[in-house]
């Protein structure tokens, strides 16, 4: 694993800007009970004495972040506030994950390494109703690995959908994630009704890590922890049945703390995957670079700017800094 840290002396920094980026998905998609048009966030832009820019995105997830947008633009603000003093920015006011990755990758050579970056197709995402994910499995010429999202309709119906993919392909493993919406009940239901040996792991299958770790021990099915990892007060132990930690940097935070989960994974022979949050092409491409820095052995989970609009992204300008002076007549 390479690790990567800020490459640029903070006391370099000259002027910054903020931008908000919004994306429109192709379908409103459901987060947590949050029905989503768009996906926002601010882009942050770093510009350095000598000639460089840094950039990077703060795009907390509706239902996921423990940050609003709002509290994302404030913190941005907060830190880069010294600018207007000729002093260096402040990071320790970079409290919420989601800028303190925008800015690690706008102090990192993230930055520009990335545009020459194509993104890889590496785990197929499939999302929508049954009818669509098996239309859709079919087209990419039924793959051996795919990964989908469950626990958004009936146990019974995400089981059926497996069940049906799985006699299209036999050799079939699907990576499900449930982001911690089954209760134990439903995905013992789940795993009763399908073979589980067409089942790589599931994403945190239960709303609490006891139950996760209980359905473990139920069924023999391999469990991934995701939410959890963002809990910054969780303390990971490895555990019989956990096949994997599944690494969000938007939502987990700075590069450091990413890099440890990664390090203590890999010191317990246990995978790790990067994945994105549904992020603007730019911070998708900066993704795929630290995949190819952190976990180059594995697939990414980048699929999700499938479902984003990308044509139709839009950037408005919010603020920059040093700040200029309003201007006055006479």
């Amino acid at each position: 694993m390479t690790n990567l840290t800020a490459t640029h002396n903070l006391s370099k920094i000259v002027a910054a800007s903020i931008t908000k980026v919004s994306t429109p998905f192709k379908q409103p998609m459901l987060f947590k009970g949050h029905n989503l048009c768009s996906r926002e966030g601010y882009r942050l832009k770093l510009h350095f004495s000598d000639g460089t820019i840094g950039k990077g995105e703060a795009s907390p997830l509706p239902g996921f972040s423990q940050e609003s947008l709002n509290d994302c633009l404030l913190q941005l603000k907060q830190v880069l506030a010294p600018l207007n003093l000729n002093q260096p920015i402040d990071l320790s006011k970079a409290d919420a994950p989601s800028v303190a990755f925008a800015l690690d990758c706008a102090l990192s050579k993230t930055s520009y390494e990335v545009d020459s970056m194509t993104l890889p197709n590496e785990m197929p995402l499939l999302i929508g109703s049954n009818q669509t994910i098996v239309k859709e499995y079919k087209q990419l010429g039924k793959p051996d690995r795919i990964k989908l999202k469950a626990a958004r309709q009936a146990p019974s119906l995400d089981a059926a959908l497996v069940n049906q993919l799985h006699q299209l392909n036999p050799a079939l493993k699907c990576i499900l994630d449930a982001n911690q919406a089954w209760t134990a009940q439903d995905a013992d239901e789940f795993a009763n009704r399908i073979p589980c040996k067409v089942i790589a792991y599931i994403e945190e299958p239960c709303a609490t890590y006891d139950d996760t770790m209980g359905f473990f021990k139920t069924t023999g099915i391999p469990v991934a922890l995701d939410e959890t990892l963002q809990n910054k007060n969780f303390k990971f132990h490895p555990q019989a049945g956990i096949a994997a930690l599944v690494i969000k940097p938007s939502l987990i935070g700075s590069f450091a703390r990413c890099q440890r989960c990664i390090e203590v994974a890999k010191q317990h022979n246990i995978q790790t995957y990067l994945s994105s949050s549904f992020e603007s092409p730019m911070a998708i491409k900066q993704l795929a670079y630290l995949a190819q820095c952190w976990t180059p052995n594995q697939p990414a989970g980048l699929d999700t700017i499938k479902y984003l609009d990308i044509d139709k992204l839009t950037l408005t300008p919010i603020a920059q800094w040093p700040q200029k002076p309003c201007s006055t007549d006479g």
